[in-house]
């Protein structure tokens, strides 16, 4: 079961003592870290550049190939979200709890344990 309450603090903004196991702890996933897959269709600009920053950010060393085919889905979403004349906002919470299990929000990367 996951966490619950408040997301963590940063290991850094923790007040008290801290083991030497905690300060020295890094979160590994191993198997994953593979490179992003082109998007391999045309998306806004602003969603190539998110994609793009994707697998330069933290979160990329956790994504499997299923969780990179996720977030080429989020991309086509996206982009159908921005460009549309009317955008949905219930669209758009789906798309951002998707992002969030994604880990693009830096609370999901606390809650695994990531401190950035």
């Amino acid at each position: 079961m996951g966490a619950r309450g408040p997301v963590p603090k940063r290991l850094d903004k923790r007040h008290g003592h801290l083991s030497r196991v905690q300060r020295e702890s890094v979160t590994r996933v191993h198997g994953a870290a593979l490179k992003a897959p082109a998007l391999g269709f045309e998306v806004n600009p602003m969603v190539a550049d998110w994609y793009a920053s994707l697998a330069e950010g933290a979160e990329a060393a956790c994504y499997t190939p299923a969780l990179w085919q996720r977030a080429r889905i989020v991309a086509v979403m996206l982009t159908k979200l921005l460009e549309s004349g009317r955008p949905s906002s219930q669209m758009y919470a789906a798309l951002q709890a998707d992002m969030k299990s994604l880990l693009v929000d830096a609370g999901e990367l606390r809650r695994l344990g990531d401190a950035l």
